[in-house]
């Protein structure tokens, strides 16, 4: 009888999670939120609270469940807690708070000495100005919860807080905003796997723009081997103890700074430029670890090195190494003539 694994997410990363699992010769239980409709792409599926840990963990529990894999950010605190209390592989009850609060991953790289941009907590007008002032302008500041995208802005003035704060505090469901500064660089995006105190790097690259990521990258290679650093402290400072992890980071002419760390989920389809890119399966991978399958280390080594572009949105017409739901995947002789074909293609 094979295996299961219950997948919890929203419809379209949860879908393509169940299909991968089912070629890994999975049985799959696909656990989607209290408003969406239910879906026939796994073995079964099943509407939820995806905010609750005990809902999933009663679920995984009459499932038999060998392992729980988040597909989308918003579900990793209850999948986080639902798998450790099952006693099933995760990224551990350690990484909770940096992996749903902004403030409390913050703290953690300060703690660990991970550089990091400047930052302040607010809840009202009067801890802003006086975060603005420590932190400096430019700044950007947004909830304090990391899947919400809306209420975030750029401050580039001294009055532009007054503006838009109140917008930002009503965005996250604690009423806790951060503040943090905003520098000058290259952002890049480094994905890597974690078993414990080892973090593979599985690919590093380009974030060229808010919707177009390139493979390789363009920095040379000492500022490479200063992220691929800072990419290992980080994990460990979230305190990751297994999965897939994805690290944002800002690297300038001298400093190579950390934006965002958080276990990867497959609502980020940054797995697809990576099996184009070098050959590795991101997904895969998470699948693995979830179910406490070791990962040999053959499956963590590039097989080849391909410039790609990952494009996310909805796009037509265009000849695509990959099309997705919401994504695709151009390789080219180059990172630079594979981030122009992103570009050209009509939304």
């Amino acid at each position: 009888m094979p295996r299961t694994v219950v997948v919890a997410g929203e419809p379209t990363p949860a879908a393509r999670v169940a299909r991968r699992a089912a070629e890994l010769g999975l049985r799959t239980v696909v656990v989607l939120p209290l408003h969406a409709e239910l879906s026939a792409a796994a073995d079964a599926a099943q509407i939820a609270d995806l905010a609750s840990a005990d809902a999933l963990h009663e679920l995984a529990t009459r499932e038999g469940a060998a392992g729980i894999l988040a597909a989308s950010r918003q579900t990793v605190a209850a999948m986080t807690e639902a798998a450790a209390a099952l006693g099933l592989p995760g990224p551990g009850r350690d990484a909770l708070d940096a992996a749903t609060s902004r403030i409390a991953l913050r703290r953690r790289l300060a703690d660990a000495g991970v550089p990091q941009p400047r930052f302040a907590a607010v809840r009202t007008f009067r801890e802003g100005s006086s975060a603005v002032a420590r932190v400096g302008l430019p700044a950007v500041i947004q909830p304090a919860e990391p899947w919400i995208d809306a209420g975030r802005f750029e401050l580039v003035a001294p009055g532009d807080l007054e503006g838009v704060l109140y917008r930002t505090l009503a965005a996250s469901p604690s009423g806790e905003a951060i503040i943090e500064g905003a520098g000058d660089g290259a952002e890049l995006e480094a994905i890597s796997s974690v078993a414990g105190l080892p973090v593979t790097p599985i690919a590093v690259v380009d974030r060229a723009t808010a919707e177009t990521r390139a493979y390789p990258s363009l920095l040379f290679a000492d500022r490479l081997t200063a992220a691929i650093r800072a990419t290992s402290h980080a994990v460990h400072a979230a305190h990751i103890a297994s999965g897939v992890a994805v690290v944002r980071l800002l690297v300038a002419e001298r400093d190579v700074e950390v934006l965002d760390v958080s276990p990867w989920t497959p609502d980020d389809p940054l797995d697809a430029l990576c099996r184009h890119a070098v050959g590795v399966d991101p997904l895969e991978l998470a699948i693995r670890t979830a179910l406490g399958v070791d990962v040999p280390e053959l499956m963590l080594r590039p097989r080849f090195h391909r410039a790609a572009a990952l494009r996310i949105g909805r796009v037509d017409g265009a000849a695509v190494a990959e099309r997705g739901e919401g994504h695709v995947v151009i390789t080219a002789p180059t990172n630079l003539e594979a981030v122009e074909r992103a570009a050209a293609v009509a939304p």
